[in-house]
């Protein structure tokens, strides 16, 4: 019985191992998680606060990935961001163009 759970533990711990590789592939090759799509997102959402709210505005944003959740032409990111707030949380950017070429963008909290 010892031996079968062991068996069993050892097997949940390689599976999971396989997920993280896979996911950490996947996410290498998305669009959404390139060092200049990155910082234009990050650039784009923190001019957008500073002249909407003049308050906390974005440092980081790691962990990128497509959204396929937006049914709207443009791009959207899925990112684990970090505000000067200290606060640390997922955000969905949405950037697109608006009918007279002016860019639009928006962040959302992300809930799953």
């Amino acid at each position: 019985m010892i031996a079968w759970a062991q068996e069993q533990q050892r097997q949940e711990a390689e599976e999971a191992k396989t997920f993280w590789r896979e996911d950490q592939a996947q996410q290498a090759s998305d669009p959404c998680n390139r060092l200049e799509v990155r910082r234009q997102m990050m650039d784009a959402a923190n001019a957008m606060a500073r002249t909407r709210y003049g308050a906390r505005t974005l440092l980081d944003l790691t962990d990128g990935r497509t959204s396929g959740l937006e049914p709207a032409p443009g791009r959207s990111c899925i990112f684990t961001a970090d505000w000067s707030s200290g606060e640390r949380g997922v955000v969905l950017i949405t950037q697109r163009k608006n009918s007279f070429g002016d860019n639009l963008i928006e962040v959302r909290p992300f809930e799953r």
